[in-house]
């Protein structure tokens, strides 16, 4: 949990493993921005090239704008992994 969301969110929103509270001052999401992507940029072992591994669904932010030092809830994937796999084997 970043150190930054104490207090800011509800317990619900913020408390939990399925979901992370990350951000950066100036890099925030805003409305219209839920359901996007939050990426890490990845090294492919033994190469120097890279990729870009989704790890978040955006979900709730506490302020917007370039100047908010808030950081923003994301659903985090890797904790879902299952759950979404089964639900697209199901799906297809």
């Amino acid at each position: 949990l970043h150190p930054n969301c104490s207090g800011l969110f509800p317990p619900e929103l913020s408390a939990h493993p399925g979901k992370m509270c990350v951000g950066k001052p100036g890099y925030n999401v805003c409305q219209g921005d839920s359901g996007g992507p939050l990426v890490r940029r990845m090294r492919i072992p033994n190469t120097e090239n890279f990729y870009w591994e989704q790890v978040g669904v955006t979900s709730a932010t506490k302020d917007c704008g370039w100047n908010s030092t808030y950081p923003d809830i994301f659903i985090n994937i890797p904790y879902y992994y299952d759950w979404i796999a089964a639900t697209i084997k199901r799906a297809v």
